[in-house]
């Protein structure tokens, strides 16, 4: 078997914007920022009011029993025929069932592993990565052994916080950032675009309705989570699945790795920030839009007043600095970042320019960071990519003394009173 994934929402669009609220009650009604307060030198950090955040306090109690029984899980295509992989083969997920006191907490988790969106690219990660594009011959409750770590791990040793909790895993396998909803035709060459299948959406929506018939009914608190392109389905999807649950339900969501920036791309040529236009990252949000058939948050795009500004309903600065989130979300996100990097600048380069635009590159990711109102932000200042799913980094990640773990446990109990802002400072 491989990863695991998650997919966006089909939901119906608001006519209008919400505005973000990382204390959020799940309401659609929009609100204005709070205000933010600096109170270190080093790292800022600032507490959102409780005007707008109706996000209730919670106790986190444990039963000493752990389980490791997770299974994969088949998504039936006679039920779900549009919920496939890109290779047309059946959705699947991990589940692992809460037990004590975590039987009424869930975590879903919504796996990344890059995408592709070019004949080339697509012929070639089916070649080398086959696993993010198709679930091969799936069995339907087999075991699965691999260990589970960080944020996803049984043990409390390692996830004091959330080990004994209903944990479902999303397996990657549509190369759309959760975003997609487009058809493809299985007997085409691999080396054909239209072979494949854009289908992160359906494949979200149908996995929410199986887990009903599995406990996910009486749940009382749900926690969203992805990293890196599981990340970016967050932000993609996080209000869709905030609207589908009853409104009892507290829930909270976290992207890991997942807030990509518009930074102009190294030109070889003069060392320094391209000025062509559109930008790399405009490319790519027009080429996934035709290729995937791909959406973003439904507030923005209801919002969007032409094509060129429902692209962005893609870009999570623009939609998260634009206020269009209106769910309680946490960001962990390296400031340095060396996935993004990558896609800007060749390794290679390593000369003073290259280094200085990398340096530009980090202030610029750490003002916008800085920029953001009522969403929790966990900045250092490394190059990590996705951190929350290895034991090691999980538990090195830290910013001004405090671990990751123990700034989500406490933003996840109180996210209305809790830290909201902790970025490293050089």
């Amino acid at each position: 078997m491989h990863r695991f994934s998650s997919n966006p929402l089909h939901l119906l669009a608001l006519s209008s914007a919400i505005c973000l609220c990382a204390c959020g009650s799940g309401s659609l009604s929009p609100g204005g920022p709070d205000d933010q307060t600096v109170t270190s030198v080093s790292a800022q950090e600032s507490v959102s009011g409780t005007a707008q955040c109706a996000v209730p306090p919670v106790q986190l109690t444990h039963t000493s029993t752990v389980t490791n029984d997770v299974t994969v899980r088949v998504v039936p295509k006679s039920v779900y025929p549009l919920a496939i992989c890109n290779d047309g083969t059946p959705a699947t997920y991990l589940f692992r069932p809460g037990v004590g006191a975590g039987a009424k907490r869930w975590l879903i988790y919504l796996e990344g592993g890059g995408s592709c969106s070019t004949a080339a690219d697509c012929q070639e990660r089916y070649k080398k990565q086959r696993s993010l594009m198709s679930s091969g011959d799936p069995v339907d409750h087999q075991p699965f052994t691999t260990p589970l770590e960080g944020i996803k791990s049984p043990l409390p040793g390692e996830n004091p916080d959330f080990y004994d909790a209903n944990f479902v895993q999303l397996i990657y396998c549509s190369s759309d950032s959760w975003s997609g909803d487009r058809a493809g035709n299985d007997q085409l060459p691999t080396g054909d675009l239209a072979r494949w299948h854009f289908r992160g959406r359906r494949i979200l929506e149908a996995v929410f309705t199986e887990l009903q018939s599995q406990g996910f009914s009486s749940a009382e608190e749900v926690f969203l989570l992805g990293s890196s392109a599981g990340g970016v389905g967050v932000m993609n999807n996080v209000d869709a699945v905030h609207a589908r649950l009853p409104a009892s339900v507290r829930f909270v969501a976290l992207m890991d790795a997942g807030f990509i920036i518009d930074y102009p791309a190294y030109d070889l040529d003069t060392h320094s920030e391209s000025t062509a236009i559109p930008t790399t990252r405009e490319q790519e949000l027009a080429t996934t839009a035709t290729v995937w058939a791909a959406r973003g948050d439904w507030s923005c795009e209801a919002a969007a007043t032409d094509a060129t500004s429902k692209l962005m309903c893609r870009s999570p600065e623009k939609v998260i600095g634009g206020g269009y989130i209106s769910s309680p979300l946490f960001i962990r996100q390296s400031q340095a970042d060396g996935v993004q990097l990558k896609g800007l600048i060749p390794p290679s380069e390593n000369d003073a320019n290259a280094n200085a635009y990398r340096q530009r590159f980090t202030e610029s990711m750490r003002a916008r960071l800085s920029g953001l109102q009522q969403v929790a932000v966990f900045a250092p200042l490394d190059t990590e990519h996705g951190v929350i799913n290895d034991t090691d980094e999980w538990n090195a990640s830290i910013v001004n003394g405090t671990l990751l773990p123990a700034a989500i446990g406490a933003w996840y109990r109180d996210p209305c009173n809790s830290m909201l802002q902790r970025i490293e400072q050089p």
